[in-house]
């Protein structure tokens, strides 16, 4: 798992370089009939050193995203197939403890 953050202008987005696999915890990663599953709980407390790294503020709004789309060797590539985007939704209203 990566993290990555929206360009500040145009479509798509940045990867953030570095080892930050002990953001993510209880990850599977599912390959089957052509398809790549992969779901993980995702620590949201961000990192002091880097100011791209999510961090949660339970007064924001969020806009949830989903979409699917190809990968390859290189990672994720445009999500142009199919995407879902949520209203804005203030997390910490709708799923109390969520920043646990």
């Amino acid at each position: 798992m990566k993290f990555s953050f929206d360009k500040v202008q145009g479509k798509g987005n940045n990867r953030i370089d570095g080892d930050y696999s002990s953001h993510f915890t209880d990850t599977t990663i599912l390959f089957s009939n052509g398809v790549l599953y992969c779901k993980s709980k995702v620590k949201v407390g961000g990192d002091s050193n880097n100011p791209n790294v999510f961090k949660f503020d339970p007064n924001a709004d969020y806009h949830l995203l989903l979409v699917n789309g190809k990968t390859n060797a290189k990672g994720l590539s445009y999500h142009k197939e199919q995407s879902s985007v949520s209203r804005k939704v203030r997390l910490a209203d709708v799923s109390p403890g969520f920043d646990k």
